[in-house]
């Protein structure tokens, strides 16, 4: 009986081709730092290496770095006589109002008598009843925490860089009131709601500062005033009560839609259980007291070419 041949082993299968080169991902813009400090700048890169010539040699093209190393001699170009005005990054150009405000009688800034006529036990008993409010409230306050004066430009339709002078204006608000809040913080070292009630239970970690004057509720009345200052007539009108809210609200809330994006990230503060009411209304009243101090600052007063003229003349 005839047997059977053994099969031809087969053929190896070609290599797959490679894989195509994932695109670049655009780079980060740069950040806003809301809360205070300086400002979040996503890391830009700009790697050099060699990059080949148009000219062939010997079958090869030369590789060049830069500036181009096949150029006789590199170009002399005549040096900047300064520092590009709108190259400032905002939260930094606000350290530098900061330093012109410290030389106002700043010091004489006082919020409302604290402890004296503060009725802390009914303070934490409302904060308590805030308890119910947080999951609607969450997702805005984490977000005004990062990025407050994001919500006065979606408000107003205003950005770095179609209304630039504008912008910085909301970035010294964020700067001078995280200094003058902190520094009266240091000096009353008022205790935060959740020491003297546990039950609170902040959902997000509590800052490490003081309590008294909320720096939010400084820095968003603060931003609301100066906003104020070069707003059209419309962002500062007063505004009628709405027919078909409950009769206390008009009597509370307040004329206008800048104060009350201002109460609003103040209120969030003290629905997660980290600000008593006590301390939003005195950061409401410290930033009534820093705006006319940061008003007469040269580089705000300038007529011109002041940060006021110039963010009054973007709208």
């Amino acid at each position: 009986m005839a047997i059977a041949g053994t099969g031809g082993t087969g053929g190896t299968g070609g290599t797959g081709g490679t894989g195509g080169t994932g695109g670049t991902g655009s780079t980060a813009d740069v950040g806003t730092d809301a809360g205070g400090g300086l400002a979040l700048v996503s890391p830009v890169v700009r790697p050099i290496g060699l990059s080949p010539t148009l000219g062939l040699y010997n079958n090869w093209w030369p590789a060049v770095r830069w500036p181009p190393s096949d150029l006789v001699a590199p170009g002399i170009v005549a040096p900047t006589p300064r520092f590009p005005e709108m190259a400032w990054d905002p939260s930094l150009f606000g350290i530098t109002i900061l330093a012109e405000f410290v030389q106002q009688a700043w010091t004489a800034i006082a919020p409302p008598p604290f402890p004296g006529a503060i009725n802390v036990p009914q303070e934490i008993s409302d904060l308590v009843q805030l308890v119910e409010y947080r999951q609607e409230v969450l997702a805005e306050a984490l977000a005004q925490s990062t990025d407050m004066v994001g919500y006065w430009a979606g408000l107003l339709m205003f950005s770095r860089f179609s209304h630039p002078w504008t912008f910085r204006l909301a970035r010294i608000a964020i700067v001078v009131g995280e200094f003058v809040a902190m520094t009266l913080k240091r000096q009353i070292q008022r205790p935060r709601p959740s020491q003297l009630s546990p039950a609170l239970m902040p959902p997000v970690p509590v800052p490490g500062h003081a309590s008294y004057p909320s720096g939010h509720a400084t820095q968003a009345y603060l931003l609301s005033a100066l906003m104020a200052q070069v707003m059209p007539a419309a962002a500062t009108a007063a505004l009628g009560p709405n027919p078909l809210a409950p009769a206390t609200i008009p009597a509370v809330a307040p004329a206008n839609v800048l104060d009350r994006l201002a109460e609003r990230v103040a209120r969030n503060r003290e629905v997660l259980g980290l600000h008593y009411r006590s301390d939003s209304v005195a950061g409401q009243s410290v930033a009534a007291q820093i705006l006319p101090l940061l008003m007469v600052c040269p580089s705000m007063a300038t007529p011109l070419t002041g940060v006021i003229a110039m963010a009054a003349g973007e709208w």
